[in-house]
C-alpha cells in the first residue's frame, strides 16, 4: 500500500483528503511545513500533498527544506492551492522532480487521476 504525506492546515480540506484515500492508501497528516519535516525524518512517503499557503512554514520553504534532503530524492509532489499556477522558481530547485498543482476546491476524479499518475512516475 502506497504511503501518502497530506500537508495542509485546512481541517476542511484534510478531513477530504482523509475520506477520498484513507481506503487505498497509507496517509500521514501534517498541519503544517515544519511538522511535515519532522514526519519526514521517520517515514518516507510515496507522495506528498503539499499546500502552499500555510502558517508556520509555508509549501514552497517546505519544498526548499525536501529537495534539499538526499533521503527524499525522486519522491512526486503535488502542490494544493487556489492559484492558478506555482511560482516558477520553485520547479528550478529540482528539475527532476515530479511536481504537479492540483487546484482548490478538488476536483475528485482527477486529483485521483493526478496521484495515480504521480505514483507511476515516482515508482519508475
Amino acid at each position: 500500500m502506497n504511503k501518502i504525506l497530506i500537508v495542509d492546515d485546512n481541517t476542511l480540506n484534510l478531513d477530504i483528503l482523509r475520506d477520498v484515500l484513507k481506503e487505498k492508501y497509507r496517509l500521514s497528516i501534517a498541519k503544517n511545513g515544519k511538522i511535515a519535516l519532522k514526519i519526514l525524518e521517520k517515514n518516507i512517503p510515496d507522495l506528498i500533498l503539499l499546500d502552499v499557503m500555510m502558517p508556520v512554514m509555508d509549501g514552497y520553504e517546505t519544498f526548499e527544506n525536501i529537495v534539499r534532503d538526499d533521503r527524499l530524492i525522486g519522491i512526486p509532489v503535488v502542490f494544493l492551492s487556489g492559484v492558478d499556477a506555482l511560482e516558477p522558481s520553485i520547479l528550478d530547485l529540482d528539475p527532476n522532480r515530479y511536481v504537479r498543482l492540483l487546484h482548490k476546491p478538488f476536483d475528485i476524479p482527477v486529483m485521483l487521476e493526478l496521484i495515480n499518475h504521480a505514483l507511476k512516475i515516482g515508482d519508475v
